[in-house]
């Protein structure tokens, strides 16, 4: 992990697992402070993970896991 520079999470099933994940993702940016962490979630967990503002916690990429399945990863691609 020395070498490491950015991790991308992928977490598309149950808030709870979104939930622990986020928690994980913390403890590995408090280990280390200069790695980039984002995160691929369900879009309907994504507004769970933003602040007062608005802006998002972490760097987020919210897809549509449950109506349209893997194929909205494969849009993830363009952005």
């Amino acid at each position: 992990m020395a070498n490491l520079k950015n991790i991308c999470v992928l977490c598309l099933s149950a808030l709870g697992d979104c939930i622990n994940a986020f928690g994980f993702i913390g403890g590995l940016k408090k280990a280390k402070p200069n790695l980039d962490v984002s995160i691929i979630i369900d879009k309907r967990f994504a507004s769970m993970f933003k602040d007062a503002n608005g802006n998002d916690l972490t760097p987020l990429y919210p897809v549509d896991f449950k109506n349209e399945g893997l194929k909205s990863i494969f849009f993830l691609k363009k952005d």
